[in-house]
């Protein structure tokens, strides 16, 4: 039997994903603007589908394949230096699918 999941109720329990392959900090938060840096570890889709309501930018530090991180299927190759803008509303997951590991800081307007 298939399983259903509700796009507002993901279980942190979800068989798909490694949350602890993902890991994150904040470096800046106030009432406009959340900046926070993360590392995805190699061969490991690292979240559930989420979205954001606003466009949010990724800021590459440390490139490598990658998914979900543009809001569109497949995958790509981050390199350090290079950005994505996902658009508001754009269901996702970030997934590391190569062998290093990737880092960015992600800028999300609140």
């Amino acid at each position: 039997m298939p399983v259903a999941y509700s796009y507002s109720s993901w279980s942190t329990e979800s068989p798909f994903y490694e949350p602890d392959a993902h890991q994150a900090s904040t470096l800046v938060e106030n009432a406009r603007v959340a900046v926070t840096w993360h590392r995805l570890v190699p061969l490991v889709q690292t979240e559930p589908y989420h979205f954001h309501l606003r466009d949010t930018l990724l800021v590459y530090l440390r490139g490598g394949e990658m998914s979900g991180s543009t809001g569109q299927l497949g995958f790509h190759r981050a390199r350090r230096g290079e950005f994505h803008v996902l658009p508001p509303n754009v269901l996702h997951a970030h997934g590391n699918v190569g062998n290093d590991p990737i880092e960015f800081v992600m800028i999300a307007p609140k």
